[in-house]
């Protein structure tokens, strides 16, 4: 995630493109193992930050020690797990959010991955599952990509694609990557028939 230009080096998780418009993609992505935090004070992460860029550094610093960017990692075996894009952050409502980190596909097994030290980090596996896509670039946030969450909620309301669940923002570069060259997702849960 270290590309000022916005080139994408990390695992990213593997999908069958099922439908691509000019705009929005349906993905059939595989099942997955994620790490993940939450962000409200309900027995998980309790943030005292004040702001919402302070909340979302704080919870993916509490990942990314797990895995062990810039430190020893922060799980029992002290095992380094690598970087993985994009970074997956989620608003279940208005004072709850979870962020995630994809596990590099060579953990097959939850219990093959190193158990977390801090009790705030979970793991959890992800069934198969098929998400509509729209792709955009820029600087965004849980709440500056609103917009972009309506367009695709409008588009596939246009093309009778039933929603189910919460959308999800995919943030894919580092914070140093230049704003347009930022790669960045909005993830809606679809049911096809």
């Amino acid at each position: 995630m270290g590309s000022v230009l916005g080139r994408v080096s990390e695992e990213t998780p593997k999908f069958v493109l099922v439908k691509k418009t000019d705009s929005y993609e349906l993905r059939e992505y595989q099942k997955s193992i994620l790490v993940f935090v939450y962000t409200r004070p309900n027995g998980f992460l309790v943030f005292v930050a004040e702001t919402r860029d302070q909340k979302d550094k704080d919870a993916f610093w509490k990942l990314a020690g797990f895995i062990g960017v810039a430190s020893v990692p922060q799980n029992k075996a002290r095992e380094s797990i690598a970087m993985t894009a994009p970074v997956f952050s989620i608003k279940e409502d208005s004072k709850a959010e979870i962020m995630r980190f994809l596990v590099p596909s060579k953990y097959t097994s939850i219990e093959q991955i190193p158990v977390p030290e801090d009790s705030q980090v979970s793991i959890r596996e992800v069934p198969e599952h098929t998400v509509a896509v729209l792709t955009y670039s820029g600087l965004t946030d849980l709440n500056s990509c609103q917009t972009q969450v309506d367009q695709l909620f409008q588009a596939l309301q246009k093309e009778g694609i039933k929603a189910e669940g919460s959308w999800t923002l995919c943030r894919y570069n580092s914070p140093f990557t230049l704003p347009w060259y930022r790669t960045n997702e909005i993830h809606i849960p679809v049911q096809l028939d």
